[in-house]
């Protein structure tokens, strides 16, 4: 990252191990995301740019890249403030593609 590569993080992944996580709201009820997407962006100096893939069509292979340039986060940002923006940023995704979000642990709580 570094040297200008990329890495894609799930940003909805759950706390794990020794991962406290960080609180955020997502669609209005308290939520808790892992801390790792913001940990890999301070330690790299990369900013984190929320994209989302949606299925065009069930059964098929091709899917759609939805991205909001503008909602690129800066790095240096508060952990909270970096989790809490990956967060706004993908709603409108979620919202509008509800059927191909699959969270696999709690998430709401």
């Amino acid at each position: 990252l570094r040297a200008g590569g990329t890495a894609a993080v799930l940003f909805d992944r759950p706390p794990a191990g020794r991962d406290a996580g960080v609180a955020v709201e997502l669609f209005g009820r308290r939520a808790r995301l892992s801390s790792v997407l913001t940990r890999m962006a301070a330690a790299s100096d990369a900013w984190v740019v929320p994209l989302a893939a949606v299925r065009e069509r069930p059964g098929a292979f091709r899917f759609r890249a939805l991205i909001d340039l503008d909602a690129g986060i800066a790095p240096q940002d508060a952990v909270q403030d970096v989790t809490q923006g990956a967060a706004r940023a993908f709603e409108p995704y979620l919202a509008a593609y509800p059927e191909q979000w699959y969270q696999f642990g709690r998430f709401f709580g």
